[in-house]
């Protein structure tokens, strides 16, 4: 069971040990993570360390399918999993706030779209395929 109605979707391309720092981070704010590995030929080491949290998933799709196509997994994933929203990260972003008072924020920013007539709201699900 989630403990929020949304989730974080991160694409990765070549990732670094600067870009498991910057997950790392993120995992400690307590809300689960989805991942998508656009790097081809990826044996999933670098990730080693994520493997060990609960509120992460890592796609591993071993070749660059492209960031598009990427993110059309997030959403899946995000909707197979039973959220109701997903915020996208880029693989570089860095907390520099506290993940308590970030996890709040996304908390408080989730709950407005529920209650707010925005102009944009969700586009999930939708059907797209790869060609």
């Amino acid at each position: 069971m989630h403990t929020n109605n949304f989730c974080i979707g991160v694409v990765t391309f070549f990732p670094n040990e600067s870009t498991i720092y910057n997950l790392t981070k993120l995992l400690k704010s307590n809300i689960d993570i989805i991942i998508v590995d656009n790097t081809p030929n990826s044996n999933k080491k670098i990730f080693s360390s994520l493997n060990l949290k609960n509120n992460f998933e890592l796609i591993n799709n071993r070749k660059n399918i492209g960031l598009s196509y990427a993110i059309k997994q997030l959403l899946d994933k995000a909707v197979q999993k039973g959220f109701g929203s997903l915020l996208y990260l880029d693989q570089d972003t860095l907390l520099k706030v506290s993940e308590i008072s970030f996890r709040k924020t996304l908390i408080k920013i989730n709950n407005n779209f529920y209650t707010n007539n925005y102009a944009v709201q969700y586009l999930l699900p939708f059907t797209l395929t790869q060609k």
